[in-house]
């Protein structure tokens, strides 16, 4: 029997506890949603309502956002699958993106070696305007 290694035991005790704690939050009637935020253009793996992952997020201006997004109140970011899975997320336009999203709130931004994970939880669909 393979055992975890103790920062994968970690990672995976601070992203249950921090999906519980959303869980009891989104509960909550009065969510202030922001009326603008960032986009996180994805290439391979879709994201739905309902669902908190990990994402791993390579060190660059994505992962600066992340942070970035981390200290607000809110912490809200839209997760967009690019119409092409091979897809250069770092050379993207708004036309080669689907229409339909999801908004996700970040629980948690755990670094590690080559990138960092962010725990998420998202909370509904989300709509691009032109």
């Amino acid at each position: 029997m393979e055992k975890n290694p103790p920062n994968q035991e970690l990672f995976e005790t601070e992203l249950a506890e921090a999906i519980e704690e959303s869980l009891d939050q989104s509960a909550s009637p009065e969510r202030n949603l922001p009326e603008e935020l960032y986009i996180l253009p994805l290439n391979r793996r879709p994201f739905f309502p309902g669902m908190a992952a990990p994402i791993l997020i390579e060190p660059g201006p994505y992962y600066e956002v992340l942070k970035l997004i981390a200290k607000q109140e809110q912490k809200y970011i839209g997760l967009v699958l690019t119409k092409k899975e091979n897809a250069n997320i770092y050379k993207i336009a708004a036309n080669s993106l689907h229409q339909v999203g999801v908004l996700a709130r970040i629980l948690r931004i755990i670094p590690v070696e080559g990138g960092g994970r962010s725990g998420r939880s998202e909370h509904g669909r989300a709509h691009r305007n032109h």
